[in-house]
């Protein structure tokens, strides 16, 4: 498979993935790609011409902010708990 790079601002090459890939790479349907964009919801995206690409940077962000902790307890006040704590540790 061909890989597509754009360049940022500061001179980086950042690579570009198309719907398929990320659908792919998300277990998610591209259906489920699109719909999300008409709903301003998800991930990030660069839409070149009629082509649609996403940055692996934010695909890699966006796994990130949507890790979910599972607790001994299985509380839902504990997870919220350990998710806050993490937002402070991310943020110091």
């Amino acid at each position: 498979m061909t890989q597509h790079y754009a360049y940022t601002k500061d001179n980086k090459a950042t690579r570009l993935m198309g719907e398929q890939e990320v659908a792919k790479m998300l277990n998610v349907s591209p259906g489920t790609l699109r719909n999300q964009r008409s709903k301003k919801i998800g991930l990030p995206y660069v839409k070149i011409g009629k082509k649609v690409q996403y940055r692996y940077s934010d695909i890699e962000d966006f796994i990130e902010k949507n890790i979910r902790l599972i607790t001994k307890d299985h509380s839902i006040g504990a997870a919220i708990k350990i998710g806050l704590e993490n937002d402070k540790n991310i943020a110091n």
